[in-house]
């Protein structure tokens, strides 16, 4: 697993001291795969980034917020930790802040999140997140909540549509894992927008593996 603070500071744990974080705009979500949905939402996070003059945070978590939820479910992830924060600083991430989900985050309620981690610790001057993103205990905190926290607090809000493919297919990292679990290569590298290894293929068609949406609120 990642420490603590590594890679001249692109990789942090937000229950570490964040002294050193200046205001800039954050990007949220699980980011599975860091597929074509994923990077349309970093895209804009980068571009608002430019435009404000601040850096681009791209914030997520250790583990699949459902394993932790539903306890005893397994989540074949896409891609492991190390190499999400790989393709995350490839499509543009300054730093990368991870949040580890335990059950202290998963009771704490969207509006405690966006005062203590997204302000308090981000120190967030602008959001960026997916049309369906939900956060907060029970996912209770969705595009229209955060909308209203942010116009309250003076915070920027970009909210991104679903990318489709051929304008009608759904990009999303549980669309791939099912892909990845029928054997279906081309529609799981056409969501990625990139090729698939042999040995991602292998672990998603062999048994034991959940397909299960990751991307969802607390509970």
């Amino acid at each position: 697993m990642i420490q603590n603070i590594e890679r001249d500071r692109v990789v942090t744990y937000l229950d570490a001291n964040q002294d050193y974080l200046k205001p800039g705009v954050v990007c949220l979500g699980f980011f599975d795969g860091v597929h074509l949905g994923h990077q349309a939402i970093i895209k804009e996070g980068k571009d608002e980034a430019l435009r404000l003059h601040v850096p681009l945070y791209i914030h997520t978590y250790d583990v699949p917020p459902i394993q932790v939820i539903k306890q005893g479910l397994h989540i074949k992830e896409i891609s492991s930790l190390d190499e999400k924060v790989d393709l995350l600083q490839q499509a543009g991430a300054d730093i990368v802040a991870i949040s580890r989900f335990d059950d202290k985050l998963m009771h704490m309620s969207g509006d405690d999140f966006f005062l203590r981690v997204l302000l308090e610790q981000l120190q967030a001057r602008h959001l960026v997140i997916g049309c369906d993103h939900r956060f907060g205990f029970k996912g209770r905190t969705d595009a229209a909540a955060l909308r209203d926290l942010c116009n309250s607090h003076h915070v920027g809000l970009s909210i991104v549509p679903a990318v489709r493919l051929s304008g009608v297919r759904e990009i999303s990292s549980t669309a791939i894992r099912k892909a990845l679990a029928l054997g279906d290569i081309t529609s799981a590298e056409e969501m990625l927008g990139r090729k698939v290894s042999h040995s991602l293929l292998q672990r998603f068609m062999s048994s034991g593996n959940d397909i299960e949406k990751v991307e969802e609120g607390f509970e």
